[in-house]
């Protein structure tokens, strides 16, 4: 999908909010759909992707990204939007607050960090506003206020017990800066290599793992390829010799324990490329066929059409699976189809379907193995004749 409105939209969305999860990321995708592409199919979580794929190739000039971070505390996942230049947390907030409220939120920040858990009280938070020598003075109402919309902005986080900790966007935005500041501090995670605040705590090590960390490398050494393939969209991944893991689209073979690797292959541009040029093949083809459908039926009215169409289709659906046609006369299949199908309306007798669209069905499929045979003639030929030359003047050339 080209940069258009749909990402413009979506940037300037999340910039606005700073962050957002990761359901309300794809309700505000759903909204920016329905208003410039309505007619297009509902974005889902692999849109979404895409989509801030896109923006970050755009923004990364800027040193701006959009960051999914998964927040431990709330087990909830965030898409952050974050300024990565290598400017200090102090500076980046100059442009926003006075030199005494940026020094405040510098000590706040390195209160928690260095803390047991990165936790702190709010009363110390309170109480670190004294410490503070640049003017104008802070008072305690203005520290509190502070306080309040540095937590509504994602920089700290209230836990139930009281304590205040380092929020999703601090996590995001300056992680890397205060694991090389406080580094006998922070704790790594041995899995991702990233700063881990929170996380599950090693019993025999003084180790912390982040816990998607934990649960992903756990799932690798039981989840079979079978598996992997259900927890992707239909037709996007394949298994061969009831082992190795294939992508369906560029046939070729992934680790199925490492989900990560497949989500990266799938989010390549040459895959992007291919399964949107597959689905507009798909398309072509469902348009060729519903117009030689169409074209076998007398045109009278659109829901005639319609209700031929869905007629057609339900044949060519039992047909394809061997499914007699006689079964159609069941009278509980029959109230089941005639209400969840939409344009079938009233249901023929299977003698009726026989006579009326079962030729018609069977004349399509003999011309789509007509065609596929076609165009493995012509690849066969193809092969031959390259085979041919080679063989002729292979040695003249080398």
């Amino acid at each position: 999908m080209a940069y258009s409105d749909v990402h413009r939209a979506f940037l300037q969305s999340i910039s606005h909010h700073g962050f957002i999860s990761s359901k309300q990321a794809l309700t505000i995708l759903l909204s920016i759909y329905t208003k410039y592409h309505p007619d297009d199919t509902i974005p889902n979580e692999h849109h979404l992707l895409h989509v801030i794929t896109s923006i970050n190739a755009k923004i990364a000039r800027y040193s701006q990204k959009i960051k999914l971070v998964r927040f431990e505390p709330n087990r909830t996942d965030y898409y952050v939007f974050c300024n990565l230049s290598d400017r200090t947390p102090a500076d980046r907030l100059h442009t926003c607050y006075t030199d005494s409220e940026v020094a405040y939120f510098w000590l706040v920040l390195k209160e928690m960090a260095c803390c047991d858990g990165q936790a702190a009280s709010p009363f110390l938070c309170l109480y670190l506003s004294e410490l503070i020598t640049e003017k104008p003075r802070l008072s305690k109402v203005r520290a509190e206020e502070l306080l309040d919309e540095w937590t509504r902005a994602g920089y700290f986080f209230p836990e139930s017990n009281g304590t205040w900790i380092l929020g999703v966007r601090t996590v995001a935005e300056f992680g890397q800066f205060l694991r090389e500041k406080f580094e006998d501090k922070i704790h790594v995670c041995l899995l991702c290599k990233e700063a881990t605040f929170y996380g599950v705590k090693c019993r025999h090590c003084p180790e912390t793992f982040h816990t998607r960390c934990i649960k992903t490398y756990l799932q690798r050494l039981t989840v079979t390829p079978a598996e992997r393939v259900a927890q992707y969209p239909a037709g996007m991944l394949h298994v061969e010799d009831d082992a190795t893991l294939f992508c369906s689209i560029c046939n070729v073979s992934l680790d199925h324990t490492r989900k990560g690797s497949i989500d990266k292959h799938l989010r390549t541009q040459l895959h992007t490329e291919k399964h949107e040029r597959q689905e507009r093949l798909r398309e072509a083809r469902e348009r060729r066929q519903s117009a030689a459908v169409f074209n076998s039926f007398p045109r009278t009215t659109e829901a005639r059409d319609g209700r031929n169409m869905a007629l057609f289709r339900l044949v060519e659906a039992f047909t394809a699976a061997e499914i007699p046609l006689h079964k159609l006369d069941h009278p509980k299949l029959r109230d089941y189809l005639m209400e969840n199908v939409s344009n079938l309306g009233a249901l023929p007798s299977s003698a009726r379907l026989r006579v009326g669209y079962l030729p018609k069905v069977r004349e399509t499929l003999r011309r789509e193995k007509e065609q596929k045979m076609a165009a493995l003639d012509e690849t066969i030929d193809s092969v031959r004749i390259d085979s041919l030359s080679y063989l002729i003047h292979g040695g003249e050339e080398q």
